[in-house]
C-alpha cells in the first residue's frame, strides 16, 4: 500500500504528533515497519481522523515498571534529533498503540535520513 509519509504525522500546536505502535522486549531496536490500522476505530484520534498510519517501534526494555514507554522517549528523541524532554506520550502509555508527541517540531524538521528510512518501509495490516 503506498502514502504519502506525512500522513503519518500531524503537527498540532507547535508540535509534530503520530501514532507509534510499540514491541517492548525485542532483541534489536529500531523502526521496524510503518503499519496501516485498517478499521479499529478505537486508536483515532482528533486529528488523525483517516490517517491511521503507525510507526512500528521495536524496544529492548520490557514493559515493566515504565521501562518501554522511558526507552521509547529516548528512542524517538535520538531519533528526531530532539530533546527527551520534548517528547511525550500523550495516549496509550499502558497500550501498545501510543500518541507520541514531539514540542516545538514539525515535519520540515525530521531528519533526513529518518525520513529515508521511513520511506522504504512496508505497509501492512496489524487489525
Amino acid at each position: 500500500m503506498h502514502f504519502e509519509l506525512n500522513k503519518a504525522f500531524v503537527e498540532s500546536n507547535g508540535g509534530l504528533e503520530f501514532y507509534v505502535y510499540l514491541t517492548p522486549g525485542a532483541k534489536k531496536e529500531g523502526i521496524t515497519e510503518l503499519v496501516f490500522e485498517g478499521g479499529n476505530q478505537q486508536f483515532i484520534f482528533k486529528g488523525f481522523e483517516n490517517k491511521r498510519v503507525l510507526i512500528k517501534i521495536s524496544i529492548r526494555a520490557k514493559p515493566v515498571e515504565n521501562q518501554a514507554n522511558i526507552a521509547l522517549i529516548k528512542f524517538v528523541a535520538e531519533r528526531f534529533a530532539t530533546t527527551k524532554s520534548n517528547v511525550l506520550i500523550k495516549s496509550g502509555m499502558k497500550s501498545r498503540c501510543k500518541l507520541v508527541r514531539i514540542a516545538n517540531f514539525n515535519i520540515s524538521d525530521i531528519p533526513e535520513n529518518l525520513m529515508k528510512d521511513l520511506k522504504i518501509k512496508e505497509i501492512s495490516s496489524i487489525f
